[in-house]
């Protein structure tokens, strides 16, 4: 599935890669976000838990992808 809607994504993944200008940035494994959301009780608290771990993974890799630029440049 390619898609940038993250509920929809969880839903349907075991796992998801995260690309970005036509690299791979990142191999999440959807039980990496489970383990996440264990002590969530209510579906969609999960997901919605599960989709806030997502979004973290990618911002955290857009940063560390966008720092050594920013750095070069300073």
């Amino acid at each position: 599935i390619i898609s940038s809607e993250l509920a929809e994504l969880l839903a349907a993944s075991d796992r998801i890669v995260v690309m970005s200008d036509g690299e791979l940035v990142r191999d999440i494994p959807r039980r990496e976000l489970d383990a996440a959301t264990a002590d969530a009780h209510d579906p969609a608290e999960r997901l919605q838990l599960a989709e806030r771990q997502l979004q973290l993974a990618i911002q955290h890799r857009a940063l560390d992808r966008d720092l050594p630029q920013e750095r070069a440049s300073a």
